[in-house]
């Protein structure tokens, strides 16, 4: 949420981010929730009361009832074609990559098994200590990148890499099988712009400016 913060105290939209919910030490107009599969918190819940707009970003838990607003930045088998495109549009990533225009439509995607994977050929996450900034040259320079349902899956794509998408266990290979189907027969690549942050924004003004 560190780039969320900056984008959103750049536009004129005071932001900090909590962990706890006794660190809420303003009247906000907006609470996002990123907790995903999580509940509410009693004391947002409270918050929630007094007309503050309380927002789920990706909630599959009960905080999904709970929530006054619902946000999807994530693909999900359980959404239709046109949530999913949406999602899709709406997936968040780092300026690192969005400076760059969406190759998306040029991405390669194959559901593989992770036995099937050479030694040689681990996904840049397999390798210790690696710094986030070191790690995504390697993703940009990369031809081919191994990974699990994930935000390298969605980078990796962005930049239009052949990307092998395996599962570390059961329902991560169920959600690789799945939206490797979903992608390679659907090809929603236009709607990856890379514009994710900016949309969030945009829902989030609409959202302080409500009556």
């Amino acid at each position: 949420m560190n780039v969320l913060n900056g984008m959103l105290n750049s536009s004129g939209l005071k932001s900090k981010s909590v962990i706890q919910e006794n660190e809420i030490d303003i009247n906000p107009a907006v609470i996002i929730f990123d907790r995903r599969d999580e509940p509410l918190t009693p004391g947002i819940l409270k918050i929630q009361e007094s007309s503050v707009a309380v927002v789920a970003i990706d909630n599959r838990g009960k905080g999904r009832d709970q929530a006054g607003w619902i946000y999807d930045t994530l693909p999900h088998p359980d959404m239709n074609h046109d949530e999913l495109n949406i999602a899709i549009g709406r997936i968040l990533l780092s300026p690192f990559f969005t400076e760059r225009a969406s190759m998306a439509r040029e991405a390669r995607l194959y559901y593989i098994q992770e036995d099937d994977i050479q030694d040689g050929e681990k996904t840049l996450l397999h390798m210790p200590g690696i710094e986030i900034d070191q790690f995504q040259e390697k993703l940009l320079r990369s031809d081919k990148v191994f990974t699990y349902f994930g935000q390298t899956l969605f980078e990796a794509i962005y930049c239009g890499k052949e990307v092998y998408l395996y599962g570390m266990n059961t329902y991560h290979r169920y959600l690789a099988e799945w939206f490797s189907n979903f992608w390679n027969q659907n090809q929603p690549g236009l709607y990856f712009d890379g514009k994710g942050y900016e949309k969030l924004i945009q829902y989030i003004e609409l959202l302080v400016k409500r009556p």
